[in-house]
């Protein structure tokens, strides 16, 4: 397959589609640090933040019924 250039741009292989890498947590990671305007390390925080808080209100809930 030729490589076929378009405004300075080279397009894909087949191969090379198949090795894209960064998908799923990688991806969702830098969306949320985007979102909320802050570094993925501070996105991080607040998902583990947000995690601990719904893990104890979880228990919290389990315990008084």
């Amino acid at each position: 397959m030729e490589n076929v250039m378009t405004k300075g741009f080279a397009e894909l292989s087949a191969k090379e589609m198949n090795e894209i890498d960064g998908g799923g947590v990688t991806a969702a990671i830098y969306a949320l640090g985007f979102v909320f305007g802050c570094s993925p390390l501070g996105a991080i925080c607040i998902c583990v933040g947000a995690t601990a808080v719904a893990v104890g209100a979880g228990v919290l809930v389990s315990k008084c019924l």
